[in-house]
C-alpha cells in the first residue's frame, strides 16, 4: 500500500480550514471577512472525503470489521467519550438541562448521542461513528460499479440539502455528508488513474473547471444568500457552500497530486495532529467566546483580534496536544486521538 502524500497534505489543510472557519473573528475582517469565511467554511466535507479515501486506501485488501471497529473505538470514540465527560459536566454546571427542560440523565444521554450540545465541533464524532458502523457495506460497494452511481447521487443530495439544525442530529448529518465519503472511496478506487493525470492537459482543464465552479458557487451565495438553516428547509434548495466545496476540492486535490505528492513538514504535521486539534479546539473556542470576547482585547482592530483568537484557539490547541503526547506517550491517542 503506497502512502498517499497528496491526501495526507490535504488532510493537514482541511483541519486548518476547519479550525479557522470556527473562529468568530474571521467574519469580522474588514471588507473580506464574509468571503474568507465562505472560502474556509464546510471544510468538514473535505474531512469526510478524506475519511472515505483513506478507508478504501488502507482497508480494501485487508478489511476486518471487528478489528476496524475496535481500532476506531480506541482512537476516536474513546477520546470522544472521555472528553464528553468534561463537556457534559460543563453543560450541567451552566444549567443546560434546566434551560432545555430535560432531566440531568436525559441531558447526559442526549449529549452523548448528538455530540455538539455544549462543545459544537464534537457533533462530528457521532456522525462519523455511524459511518464506521456501516463500513462493512461500504467495503462491499467499493468492489462494484454501484459505488459510482451512489457517490454521484450522494453528492447531488449534499448540494441540494443542508446540515441539521446546530448539527444536532447525527443521522441527518450522515445523509447530508455521505456523498463526500462515497466520492472519497471512488477516488481511492481510481487512484492510479488520477495519478496518471499529473502534468496532463486534462488535469489543467479540471483544475480550472473546479476553480470556475467555486467562483460560480460563491457568486450564487453572495447574490442569493444562504437558502436554509435546517435539514428540512434545505431539501431541494441549492446549497452554494457545499457546491463551492465540490469545485474547490477538485482543484485542490489535483493541485496536490501535481505539486504536493511528497512529504510536506507543515501540512504533514497538521495531518497527524488533526483529530487532536479537532477534539481540543472546540473547548478553547468556548473559553474564548465566554471569557476573552468580553475582555478589552475584543475592542482591538479586527486583524489583531483574529491573530489573538488564532493564537489562543489554534496555537494553544497545538501546545495542549503536544503536552498530552509528551505526558501520556502512546496512550494520548486514547485520550485526544493524537
Amino acid at each position: 500500500m503506497k502512502h498517499s502524500y497528496p491526501v495526507e497534505n490535504l488532510r493537514g489543510l482541511a483541519i486548518l480550514f476547519v479550525v479557522l472557519s470556527h473562529e468568530g473573528s474571521v467574519r469580522g475582517m474588514p471588507g473580506v471577512g464574509e468571503y474568507v469565511h465562505f472560502f474556509l467554511s464546510d471544510a468538514t466535507s473535505w474531512f469526510v472525503f478524506i475519511s472515505g479515501f483513506l478507508f478504501h486506501h488502507t482497508q480494501h485488501d485487508r478489511f476486518s470489521y471487528p478489528r476496524y471497529l475496535a481500532r476506531k473505538f480506541q482512537v476516536i470514540v474513546l477520546p470522544y467519550l472521555l472528553l464528553s465527560v468534561i463537556a457534559i459536566a460543563l453543560g450541567i454546571a451552566l444549567s443546560r438541562p434546566q434551560f432545555l427542560g430535560v432531566s440531568v440523565p436525559g441531558y447526559v444521554a442526549w449529549s452523548l448521542v448528538v455530540g455538539g450540545a455544549m462543545v459544537p465541533p464534537l457533533w462530528f464524532i457521532p456522525m462519523i461513528s455511524l459511518v464506521f458502523g456501516l463500513s462493512f457495506v461500504f467495503i462491499r460497494l467499493s468492489r462494484t460499479w454501484l459505488i459510482h452511481g451512489l457517490a454521484l447521487v450522494g453528492l447531488v443530495f449534499t448540494v441540494f440539502s443542508e446540515r441539521p439544525f446546530e448539527n444536532l442530529n447525527p443521522l441527518l448529518a450522515l445523509l447530508h455528508f455521505i456523498g463526500f465519503y462515497l466520492a472519497g472511496i471512488v477516488c481511492s478506487v481510481h487512484a492510479p488513474a488520477i495519478a496518471r493525470l499529473k502534468g496532463t492537459p486534462a488535469s489543467r482543464v479540471l483544475m480550472v473547471a473546479g476553480a470556475v465552479w467555486f467562483a460560480v458557487a460563491a457568486t450564487g451565495f453572495f447574490t442569493f444568500g444562504q437558502t436554509a438553516n435546517t435539514f428540512a428547509e434545505g431539501l431541494g434548495h441549492l446549497n452554494f457552500r457545499q457546491l463551492g466545496k465540490v469545485g474547490l476540492l477538485v482543484t485542490v486535490f489535483l493541485l496536490f497530486q501535481e505539486f504536493l505528492d511528497r512529504p510536506n513538514p507543515v501540512l504533514g504535521y497538521f495531518a497527524r495532529l488533526s483529530f487532536g486539534l479537532y477534539f481540543i479546539h472546540g473547548f478553547l473556542m468556548l473559553i474564548f467566546q465566554k471569557v476573552l470576547e468580553r475582555a478589552p482585547i475584543a475592542q482591538s482592530p479586527s486583524l489583531v483580534y483574529f491573530a489573538v483568537e488564532t493564537a489562543f484557539v489554534l496555537g494553544l490547541s497545538v501546545l495542549l496536544a503536544e503536552a498530552a503526547k509528551f505526558t501520556l506517550k502512546a496512550r494520548s491517542r486514547y485520550v485526544i486521538g493524537y
